[in-house]
């Protein structure tokens, strides 16, 4: 994730400089927000909990079942950040080729080696049912996981196309519309005029903040489109205010909390992003004890570095462990019985259940950090040798 620079430099607040998004392998390293990229990474494992159909105490929880919307998280994020990366650098039609390049060397090479994984278990899953008469409770290659979905995925457009057979790894859907939120960006820098630049944002996010209030069906992209340009207005906001940061710090995380306790969707898809907006700008200004401690902890920092994997890879943990748990563990001896809605849970036992929703995001961590090392940085470095020639 993080590529070697030819020039850094450190910012005044001692934190370590960006290098996500360099449009220029000889540009200087703009400042990184670890604060913020730690709750990246805490976001991302409340994602993971909210993904795994186990009967566990957690489960049932009303912010477990809410995290979803910290996927609302991660689009300001990524708004906020891109916004700062690219501050004044997008100016031609090279720049933005580089651009792109570089953002999808980011997010592509991991999501096409779990897409590739998810094929090639559907593919054995195949063989299995019908060579060996495996009884499955869904067969291979259909609902949400179609060979016509492969392409969509492969392309990065599921989230834009209304298919439902192009599920496959769910959470990449987000990626998808995030790609197409990053052409938007990049088109609307191209315009000359600043002024109509920031105009054409705020009409993208304010029709896209329509769509969600009034609209029957809510749509990725708009939900999406809202946060990511709602992440570059924040940006723009001064950061010299006077307030006292940890009060303030304090009080963003509990509002961002209780935001996920509301059940009125189209509220939430319009609230929680406001409120994460607020925590996000209060986590920027760096000045309570909990953004400082995350930005000087090793831990959370690296949390934040493999948060991308983390959210990528974590689907087909849970898809695996959830069907080992169904189909194998039944025939050496285990008692499975299932909830509403589809949930499992062995021998009755929630601590049981407990114990493998522990297991299970080490097994997340763990498979993230191998994939960060072995694909995501591998995959920015090869992408960004090809964005070298429009420099």
């Amino acid at each position: 994730m993080r590529e070697a620079m030819t020039e850094a430099v450190v910012s005044p607040h001692g934190e370590q400089p960006a290098d996500d998004f360099p449009l220029l392998q000889s540009e200087v390293k703009r400042e990184r927000f670890l604060a913020l990229d730690a709750l990246r990474g805490i976001a991302a494992l409340g994602v993971c909990l909210h993904h795994l159909q186990f009967v566990s105490h957690i489960r049932f929880w009303t912010l477990t079942q809410n995290a979803y919307l910290f996927v609302e998280l991660f689009f300001v994020l990524s708004g906020f950040v891109i916004a700062h990366a690219t501050s004044g650098k997008l100016r031609n039609h090279a720049d933005a080729k580089r651009f792109m390049i570089r953002r999808v060397g980011r997010v592509w090479p991991l999501h096409a080696v779990m897409l590739a994984a998810f094929v090639f278990v559907e593919a054995i899953l195949y063989v299995l049912v019908h060579k060996a008469n495996l009884v499955l409770p869904r067969q291979p290659f259909s609902e949400d996981r179609t060979l016509l979905g492969i392409p969509l995925n492969f392309f990065l457009i599921q989230g834009l196309v209304p298919y439902e057979g192009g599920g496959w790894n769910a959470p990449s859907w987000s990626i998808s519309v995030e790609m197409a939120a990053y052409v938007l960006f990049t088109l609307t820098a191209l315009i000359p005029n600043r002024l109509l630049s920031t105009g054409l944002r705020l009409a993208l996010m304010t029709t896209a903040l329509a769509a969600l209030l009034f609209a029957d069906a809510i749509l990725p992209i708009e939900r999406c489109v809202y946060c990511f340009f709602l992440g570059t207005f924040i940006w723009k906001l001064p950061r010299r205010g006077r307030f006292n940061g940890t009060i303030a710090e304090i009080i963003a995380i509990l509002a961002s909390i209780v935001s996920l306790l509301w059940t009125n969707q189209h509220l939430q898809f319009v609230v929680c992003p406001l409120i994460f907006s607020v925590t996000i700008y209060i986590f920027s200004c760096k000045k309570g004890y909990i953004s400082r401690y995350f930005a000087d902890s090793k831990s959370f920092i690296y949390l934040g570095d493999i948060s991308y994997s983390i959210y990528i890879v974590h689907f087909f943990v849970a898809f695996s462990l959830y069907n080992s748990v169904k189909v194998i563990l039944p025939k050496i001896g285990f008692r499975i019985t299932t909830a509403p809605p589809d949930l499992v849970l062995i021998n009755g036992s929630m601590i049981i259940m407990d114990v493998l929703t522990a297991m299970y995001l080490v097994m997340i961590v763990v498979l993230a950090s191998l994939t960060y090392r072995f694909v995501e940085k591998p995959g920015i470095r090869i992408f960004g040798k090809w964005a070298k020639k429009y420099s």
